[in-house]
């Protein structure tokens, strides 16, 4: 654990030589005042550092004057840098009994505390710690962080500073913190932190604390596209709003990889199995309760959330109660797995249009392909495994029957599988490979072109 330990008010004494002793003088002179010196290295450096009043220098005599010494002056802090580890064992076991803490230089099994590898940039400090194991790689992993703190992070620390106080007024612990991450996360306060507006975002945050108090506050919800399935085909937009999240109402084909950019926020499953409609309304009715609540809340849905997703009806159903509403667009099912699986749906010379089209209307009635079909160079279907039969059937009935088929299960996740058969036999192939759900039919010539 780094805890950050102030030398202003404590008695700190260094004892060492050599160069390890000189570095190390250094860097206390950068974090204490008139701390106390035990040393042989009676240098000009170390006499002009006595005579401007920075240290108090005592010249080491022995290891018998050394030990009186500490005694006498009962620091509380001691910091040996000294290749003598004999005597360096010796002071630890007089500084145990007499309680003071200890750091010693390159032997970590001595230490009580370890210096951290630090640097402020700003007023950010930044720390890294190997419990003693090796400073220099702490340096490198602290000049690493160091090149991704920008100036948009001093100025947000600035801007906490300022609120700090508006925070504390918040009587409930969970709203003070519920507060600070809403600021955070705030689109208009880090657009103002971003061109050095702190005033003008100070005003933003204390509107949104104030938002806290109102009887009856209205959060907002994002209809957000998770894509196909394969957690990387989000969105950067959707990922942004996914991070602000204080609820995600998440779908079942939508990637579990996901959720873990929500770190905040509560985790609903609204998963739906083909026919279970009647989860819908229990859906709205989260969604609604959620952002009267005054919170940022995520539907999570597979694909995009406005083809075959009823996010439209989701998003009726909010604006109904005066709820803000945005949609984030995702990548469709109907474009994106067939891509994916290097199918192309339209190609010069072989396809120049195609229909996207779900074989289970609303109320369960069968979709009616004939006259679509004649139209279009390539079918899409969704919701077809278990309509394969009346696929092949009124496919049939227009002299379709020896048109290409691709079937595409599990599209851009790790168990997807590729089946290419004809209409007339798309139920048996559906059968002989064991395809499962969610699966996506492509129909036409297009299906014999796979890049």
């Amino acid at each position: 654990m780094l805890v950050d330990l102030k030398f202003d008010n404590k008695k700190l004494l260094l004892i060492g030589e050599g160069l390890e002793f000189e570095f190390k003088l250094e860097k206390l002179l950068m974090e204490a005042k008139g701390f106390f010196v035990l040393t042989k290295d009676l240098n000009d450096r170390i006499i002009k550092l006595k005579e401007e009043g920075k240290i108090k220098l005592i010249e080491f005599k022995g290891e018998e004057d050394s030990f009186e010494y500490i005694k006498k002056i009962r620091p509380d802090i001691i910091v040996l840098a000294t290749e003598n580890f004999e005597f360096a064992k010796k002071v630890k076991q007089l500084a145990s009994d007499l309680g003071i803490l200890v750091n010693v230089v390159d032997a970590p099994e001595l230490c009580d505390f370890h210096f951290v590898a630090n640097s402020k940039i700003g007023e950010i400090e930044v720390g890294i710690a190997t419990k003693g194991k090796s400073p220099a790689l702490a340096s490198i992993i602290r000049r690493r962080i160091e090149r991704a703190i920008t100036q948009e992070d001093i100025n947000r620390l600035e801007l906490l500073s300022y609120i700090r106080k508006k925070v504390k007024t918040v009587k409930e612990k969970e709203k003070r913190r519920e507060a600070i991450y809403r600021i955070l996360r705030d689109d208009k306060v880090n657009h103002l932190i971003k061109e050095g507006k702190i005033e003008l975002a100070l005003l933003r945050a204390e509107e949104i604390i104030s938002n806290l108090y109102l009887e009856n506050p209205k959060g907002k919800v994002y209809l957000v596209g998770a894509g196909p399935g394969k957690s990387d085909l989000i969105t950067l937009a959707g990922l942004k709003i996914l991070k602000k999240a204080d609820v995600v109402i998440f779908d079942r084909l939508v990637s579990r990889a996901l959720l873990r950019f929500a770190e905040r926020a509560e985790k609903i499953y609204a998963g739906k199995n083909p026919g279970e409609s009647n989860l819908q309304d229990n859906i709205n009715k989260i969604m609604l309760e959620e952002s009267l609540k005054g919170k940022t809340v995520i539907r999570l849905k597979n694909g995009d959330p406005f083809i075959f997703g009823r996010g439209a009806e989701e998003f009726d159903y909010l604006k109904t109660y005066g709820i803000d509403v945005e949609v984030i667009p995702g990548v469709s099912s109907v474009t994106g797995v067939p891509t994916f699986a290097n199918l192309a749906i339209t190609k010069r010379g072989i396809a120049s249009s195609f229909a996207a089209v779900s074989m289970v209307k609303a109320g369960g009635e069968t979709f009616d392909l004939k006259g679509l079909a004649k139209n279009v160079d390539t079918l899409v279907i969704l919701m077809g495994l278990n309509k394969a039969r009346e696929i092949e059937e009124q496919l049939k009935d227009v002299g379709f029957e020896d048109k290409p088929v691709a079937i595409i299960s599990k599209g851009t996740t790790k168990g997807q599988k590729v089946v290419f058969t004809k209409v007339r036999e798309l139920t048996q192939a559906i059968v002989e490979y064991n395809v499962r759900a969610p699966a996506l039919i492509v129909i036409g010539d297009i299906a014999n072109h796979r890049n």
